[in-house]
């Protein structure tokens, strides 16, 4: 059953200083009252962002209790645009902005209990308002009912299980599959070499090899294939200066690697102890999860019990904190370095990514 989609407009008068339209778009999606799934950024000035959410207060055209949906943020068009996309978290863990201001994602045509191997690709582009359906994929044999997404720039990396994997491709005809081989796991989009980093050896996850979006292997750069054999398990994230932070976890204390060239630093490892806790506890160390660079590559990210942190990447001294509480979770992301101190100072909109 492919899913129906009801789409509402909240505007204001495109007669506004740019400055009035980005503040009331911001207020409208504060109002929305939501469980946020993701996020991606098209665009941070003027400030473009797209989210996937269960929303509660919702126009009277939303009659779908529990429903996914999308809210479309454009500042600059002081616009807020919301579309029901079904019950399918595919849809959640595709999003991807289109380069033009558009978003895309894809979901299943049924329901995950049906096993469906078709996958529809939606889109919601910058100038419209109802979301298009423009192709559907049949799923090679071999995924099963579960389906990962990997973004990258024009296309998706999606794996199933058992392990398969498929590249998703994206053009303004439609979209098209093409299964690859070989791949064993995939570690991160590399902004600068516009390619997936996969592991490629059955035997080991030290070997990577780039994958682009034509489908095409080649081989890493001497210095990243060394890195990402010193750290085969770590979380990695690369900037779009091509410096890397990798988070090494220790019951002393997690640490985050900053890597710039041929020059290691690191940002802990911190104990943590509450107040009063007696001296059992004194070597508890602090975790820090999601590391994340902010789209400059200046300043990154990192999420702790209580707090998310934002830090200098050229000093590793701490810029700011947003204080969680103990139960919030989710991976907290930078829009640009100057938002994230404005939304901070605010108390404004604070985004999760899935």
């Amino acid at each position: 059953m492919v899913a129906s989609f009801a789409t509402v407009l909240l505007s204001v008068s495109l007669a506004a200083a740019g400055e009035s339209r980005q503040s009331t778009a911001l207020e409208q999606y504060r109002k929305l009252r939501f469980d946020s799934r993701s996020l991606s950024v098209q665009s941070t000035e003027p400030l473009r962002f797209s989210t996937t959410a269960t929303c509660y207060k919702l126009p009277k055209s939303f009659v779908h209790e529990g429903w996914i949906q999308l809210v479309a943020v454009d500042t600059a068009a002081g616009t807020v645009r919301l579309a029901d996309l079904g019950q399918d978290h595919d849809a959640a863990r595709t999003l991807t902005g289109d380069g033009r201001g558009g978003w895309r994602w894809l979901a299943r045509s049924r329901p995950r209990n049906d096993q469906s191997h078709e996958l529809l690709a939606w889109a919601l582009p910058a100038d419209e308002m109802q979301p298009r359906l423009i192709g559907r994929v049949e799923l090679p044999s071999g995924f099963g009912d579960y389906v990962s997404a990997y973004p990258g720039e024009q296309c998706t990396l999606i794996g199933g299980h058992p392990p398969g994997h498929a590249l998703l491709k994206w053009t303004d005809a439609g979209i098209s599959v093409q299964v690859v081989e070989r791949v064993r796991g995939v570690r991160l989009w590399h902004p600068q070499h516009q390619a997936f980093a996969v592991q490629t050896d059955p035997n080991s996850l030290a070997i990577h090899e780039l994958l682009d979006c034509d489908g095409q292997f080649r081989p890493l750069p001497e210095a990243d294939a060394a890195r990402f054999a010193a750290f085969p398990r770590q979380e990695v994230v690369i900037s779009s200066r091509g410096d890397w932070l990798v988070r090494i976890d220790s019951h002393e204390g997690d640490e985050i690697v900053l890597l710039q060239g041929k020059h290691r630093r690191s940002f802990g490892p911190f104990e943590w102890m509450t107040e009063g806790c007696p001296d059992i506890c004194a070597g508890v160390g602090l975790p820090l999860f999601d590391p994340h660079w902010s789209p400059s590559g200046e300043t990154f990210m990192t999420r702790g019990l209580a707090e998310t942190t934002v830090v200098n990447g050229a000093d590793l001294k701490i810029l700011t904190r947003w204080n969680l509480g103990y139960n919030s979770s989710g991976h907290w992301l930078l829009l640009s370095d100057s938002m994230a101190m404005e939304l901070s100072k605010k108390r404004g909109a604070v985004f999760h990514r899935w």
